[in-house]
């Protein structure tokens, strides 16, 4: 009987382009960025694989529940969602850093004796939890979603954890960052059931991506 075809779910959004050209890079599929975009298909059957779009929050849901066998996301999704699934590659792409910002005329600093009962804006609220109490410090935590970067230029907040690509959108408004939480990149995830059952296929996949050969 042969084994049904690898299923691995990519993420639309921030990294999308990344890693569909990474994939075209490897021979894993011949459409862009562009044609995938263009198509509306969110499931793609290719060279004894199985694409799935999906939303980067929801790629561990669907690799731990085994909606997938494995999954392309970042670092940070992982964190955050927390799901059962082994991590098993870093494909060094989609590379930007998560970060704690304020705006400039707030003069605050990464003190515990400065940010103690302040809110902190985010959609990270896990990741804010699990960093801010290992630094000691409480915070308000608001979970938003959107443009993060508003939340304290209207009074709401007065600090985020957010994403840093450039650093340009902090700063056209004016705001700094005041402490690193963590270096961000496109990451291969597994299901572990998958990953025992098909060892020698996922290690495969993993040493494609990674550039140890070509598909």
């Amino acid at each position: 009987m042969m084994k049904e075809s690898l299923s691995i779910a990519l993420p639309t959004g921030r990294l999308f382009k990344e890693i569909v050209n990474l994939l075209n890079r490897k021979g894993i599929i011949e459409e862009s960025a562009e044609e995938l975009s263009r198509s509306r298909k969110l499931i793609i059957e290719k060279n004894g694989f199985k694409i799935i779009l999906a939303k980067p929050f929801d790629i561990p849901v669907y690799v731990s529940r085994r909606a997938a066998d494995l999954g392309i996301v970042g670092n940070d999704v992982i964190w955050e969602r927390n799901e059962e699934v082994y991590e098993i590659a870093d494909l060094g792409v989609g590379r930007c850093e998560l970060v704690i910002a304020s705006p400039r005329s707030k003069g605050l600093s990464f003190k515990k004796e400065i940010l103690w009962g302040k809110k902190l804006g985010t959609k990270y609220p896990k990741i804010a939890e699990d960093f801010l109490s290992y630094q000691g410090i409480q915070m308000d935590i608001v979970k938003l979603y959107g443009s993060v970067e508003i939340a304290p230029l209207i009074g709401l907040v007065d600090v985020i954890l957010d994403l840093k690509e450039t650093g340009r959108t902090l700063k056209e408004n004016d705001m700094v960052v005041i402490k690193d939480v963590a270096q961000v990149s496109a990451r291969l995830i597994v299901n572990p059931v998958c990953y025992k059952n098909r060892t020698d296929e996922v290690l495969k996949m993993a040493s494609i991506l990674e550039g140890g050969e070509e598909g």
